[in-house]
């Protein structure tokens, strides 16, 4: 890897052996003699366009120039990168990997020196990439080039390494076909609340669906919630029933359902398929009305004493008094 300190260290060595000032290089350069101050202070690198003339005016090689004068164990094949891409050469080296004499991660070593658009150039022109060397690249393409290239990836899998290490370069579209590549046993253990954020709604339904069905661990959707919408929440109730998704879960879902979502589940509760203990967890989200609506909905034998135990904190004293009367009379009548 280049070490931009090392090298500009090196620059200074190699002008001051030529007895030259900073304006003198700079002026051959026909750049400022602040940009050669910065090189040789580490603060930044030359663009690569001008290592030719560095290379002519020391009398060293390219390569030698990035490494800081110290290419031993710089393995060939970058060199040859490095001198092809200096001198504006990317389809020679997009034909040096393609035919495997040189090693994509060679230009992931040259990156920080190298224009996007040549890294794009080359990109353009692989047969194939595979996700370990796509995500090295990443932070160096743009988001075209880096589109472009998903479609070419080589390896069948995806893991949740190359999904985190490649989501925050990607557009939804692009990372929703990543997702689609991982295998359906190794969901679960996808670091979920990271990747959320970039998913598209596509990609979190099919999650959903997923998660509904059995296919994948329902736990991942208290992961993934905060970005759910209404259609999204809409799937899973719907899904409960046949699905036995349990109670612990629907508990921990109640803080992101919208009204919708939660009249669905009193229906849910009043037609029997939900049991009503599930009323005392999603209370705090209802409301007093919202429960007195829940209450007369469901059947008065579906709920029993110490669920109304349990909703007394949540109702009014006058409230409280009218639905224990109800009860009273209700009990009576039998």
């Amino acid at each position: 890897m280049l070490d931009i300190r090392k090298t500009g260290t090196y620059i200074s060595h190699l002008r001051k052996e030529k007895d030259m000032t900073q304006i003198e290089l700079a002026d051959m350069l026909n750049v400022s003699h602040q940009a050669v101050s910065k090189w040789e202070r580490g603060e930044s690198m030359p663009d690569i366009g001008l290592l030719p003339k560095l290379s002519e005016i020391f009398g060293v090689s390219i390569d030698n120039i990035l490494m800081g004068g110290s290419s031993a164990g710089q393995k060939e094949s970058t060199n040859t990168v490095a001198e092809l891409i200096a001198h504006n050469d990317p389809d020679s080296v997009a034909q040096m990997i393609n035919e495997g004499e040189a090693n994509l991660l060679d230009i992931v070593d040259l990156a920080p020196v190298v224009k996007p658009s040549v890294i794009d150039n080359v990109s353009d022109k692989l047969d194939g990439i595979s996700m370990e060397q796509l995500v090295s690249l990443a932070p160096f393409l743009s988001k075209n080039a880096l589109s472009r290239l998903i479609d070419r990836i080589t390896d069948g899998s995806v893991n949740a390494q190359h999904l985190t290490g490649i989501a925050p370069f990607l557009d939804e579209d692009d990372l929703d076909k990543l997702v689609d590549k991982i295998p359906e046993g190794n969901v679960d253990s996808f670091p979920l609340p990271a990747l959320a954020p970039f998913l598209g709604s596509k990609t979190l339904s099919k999650l959903v669906g997923k998660a509904a069905d059995g296919t994948i661990d329902p736990g991942i959707l208290t992961s993934i919630a905060p970005f759910l919408d209404e259609n999204d929440f809409d799937n899973i109730i719907d899904k409960i029933a046949s699905n036995d998704l349990n109670e612990n879960l629907l508990t921990s879902l109640a803080p992101f359902l919208g009204e919708r979502a939660l009249c669905r589940l009193i229906d849910k509760m009043a037609e029997g398929s939900i049991s009503t203990g599930l009323l005392v967890s999603i209370a705090p989200f209802l409301g007093e009305d919202g429960i007195l609506k829940a209450i007369r909905k469901i059947p008065a034998d579906n709920i029993d004493a110490g669920i109304f135990s349990s909703l007394a904190p949540f109702l009014s004293g006058d409230t409280l008094g009218s639905i224990i009367c109800s009860i009273a009379d209700r009990e009576k009548s039998r």
